[in-house]
């Protein structure tokens, strides 16, 4: 199982090396990242955040960066192999996959947007096997696989790239291994993590976090990049609600592991 581990997990205490937010979509991400980057120099930040932004930079100048984030997910190790200081969000996989969906929706320039349009429907983007990957066990995916971009980045055009194709194609990559391996995998490395935090316990997430890391607590915690009129969860089918379920038995668990990390992490260091 050692080989399954992030072989770039750096611990806290390493302060010169780089902080990596590990931005799982739809977590209270943006809101975190507001909060993060105001602890440093612009010049410090790196500033890619997609996979086809990244490509684009040396690799060097990734690393010389303080902070990191963006949605690389576990696999950004196999393109910047340098020691990172990780920090994750999880959130409930349904709350997540809805507001995953009405980003989707929203941003007529996702990947996505034509296609999930084209569905007309959630119950019918719940079944589209290519869209479902995107509220499937999402942030197990996000945390467990491990497809390596080089091999993604070479066949692409600079518009297949710039139209975000390599994201499309790293984020609906078949998973390599059974779910429960997977599984073992992310709660393996959940816990080389410098710190997890709780969307549904946002304001206690930046309580440890600044524990953790020694940062004077924030004034406000306002929550930014919020889509008022995604589908709410009431909303659903019985149908689509149950089948929503079943495809994130994983993510329930994986999240509910996460919960517990964070729990005792807060009572420990309170």
């Amino acid at each position: 199982m050692n080989n399954r581990k992030l072989p770039n997990a750096a611990p806290i205490h390493d302060e010169w090396v780089p902080i990596y937010f590990l931005h799982i979509p739809k977590t209270a991400g943006t809101t975190f990242n507001r909060f993060l980057e105001a602890h440093f120099d612009s010049n410090d930040v790196c500033p890619a955040h997609l996979w086809r932004e990244l490509i684009t930079l040396p690799k060097e100048e990734v690393s010389c960066r303080r902070l990191i984030w963006g949605h690389f997910y576990s696999f950004l190790y196999k393109y910047v192999p340098d020691p990172f200081r990780y920090v994750v969000f999880l959130r409930d996989p349904i709350e997540r996959a809805l507001s995953h969906y009405g980003h989707i929706l929203k941003y007529t320039g996702h990947y996505f947007h034509q296609r999930a349009v084209e569905l007309g429907s959630f119950s019918a983007f719940l079944r589209d096997p290519e869209m479902a990957t995107t509220v499937t066990n999402f942030q197990l995916r996000s945390l467990a696989l491990d497809p390596d971009p080089n091999t993604f980045v070479a066949p692409l055009t600079a518009q297949q790239l710039a139209s975000g194709e390599l994201e499309r194609r790293l984020l609906t990559a078949p998973f390599d291994r059974p779910v429960v391996d997977m599984l073992e995998i992310a709660k393996l490395r959940l816990r080389q993590m410098c710190f997890v935090g709780i969307t549904e316990r946002y304001d206690e997430s930046i309580e440890l976090f600044c524990r953790r890391f020694q940062w004077p607590r924030p004034e406000t915690t306002a929550a930014l990049n919020v889509n008022e009129g995604r589908l709410r969860r009431e909303s659903l089918s019985h149908a689509d609600l149950l089948h929503l379920h079943e495809i994130n038995r994983a993510d329930y668990e994986l999240y509910d592991f996460a919960h517990e990390l964070f729990l005792n992490d807060f009572l420990k260091d309170g």
